[in-house]
């Protein structure tokens, strides 16, 4: 069979909401991100004997800023099992557990089926979490009504609960994109929506960085650039190779405003690598 890729069809982000909190995050409509929608991509081949697989769930290193707590963040987990699993249709509840032990809170769960591939049906857990402080989560466990409960190594996910209340000062432009194909790119234009001029630095990433530009212009971590009002910028990362199937990254941007007082802004998280999944990346989760 010829290779093929499978999309998991996010909505785009054209022009991120004003951030309500900074840190002063811009946000993504909670609502909008976890309709995610898998779509199949295998037209052109024979459907595949379905194999006796265990529940594998994708690598994804996650570093995510959730602006309201309360009100809950969308994530979502690729997974690979066989259409009959009771994965599908018999999941009771979802346990996440953070590295200090203490749970964070799943305030809803989904799991939707997506494409039938020669190493099973390939899906999505799509959750609502709503972690109280900073923690990193690497394992999930699901329970069954059966009473079976199945743990499963996720990649890495860290949250940072965001804090803080003050005017907005930043955000991302029209255009900023939310999801990406591959994981080696991504590109953050700002605009200055306050009614003075300010300093912008190069956003943090927790992710290695290979290079990084400044309107099209090859630049440093340290290089700062003034906005007046309503006035854009745009920044590009290179990204080197990660070790996991997909990245989700926070891009966090030092901000100064005429006053001499200093904020990060914390901008949508960006989801990179998950818009085609290849056949090589379901045979890399199916082999774990």
């Amino acid at each position: 069979m010829s290779r093929h890729s499978r999309s998991l069809t996010w909505p785009a982000v054209a022009g991120a909401a004003r951030p309500g909190r900074p840190r002063l995050q811009a946000r993504i409509s909670a609502t909008a991100l976890a309709a995610v929608v898998l779509i199949a991509a295998l037209s052109g081949c024979g459907q595949p004997a379905e194999p006796e697989v265990a529940a594998r769930f994708a690598l994804t290193q996650a570093d995510v800023d959730v602006p309201d707590p309360e009100a809950g963040y969308p994530v979502s987990m690729v997974l690979l099992d066989a259409a009959d699993s009771p994965v599908w249709t018999d999941v009771a509840s979802v346990v996440l557990s953070g590295e200090d032990g203490q749970e964070v809170d799943v305030l809803e769960y989904s799991v939707e089926r997506g494409d039938t591939t020669d190493h099973g049906m390939l899906g999505s857990l799509l959750l609502t979490v709503a972690p109280e402080r900073e923690t990193t989560v690497e394992t999930l466990t699901l329970n069954y009504f059966d009473g079976e409960s199945t743990t499963h190594r996720i990649g890495s996910w860290h949250f940072t609960a965001g804090t803080g209340v003050g005017p907005p000062v930043l955000e991302a432009a029209d255009g900023y994109a939310a999801v990406y194909s591959g994981v080696g790119r991504m590109t953050a234009p700002l605009t200055n929506v306050s009614d003075a001029d300010i300093t912008v630095g190069v956003p943090a990433l927790e992710a290695r960085v290979d290079a990084v530009s400044i309107d099209g212009e090859p630049a440093e971590r340290g290089d700062q650039v003034r906005l007046a009002p309503g006035e854009q910028v745009e920044f590009e990362f290179e990204l080197a190779a990660a070790n996991a199937d997909f990245l989700v990254v926070t891009p966090r941007v030092p901000v100064r405003r005429e006053d001499g007082t200093e904020a990060w802004v914390a901008l949508p998280s960006a989801q990179l690598g998950i818009l085609n999944i290849t056949d090589e990346q379901v045979e890399a989760i199916a082999l774990r």
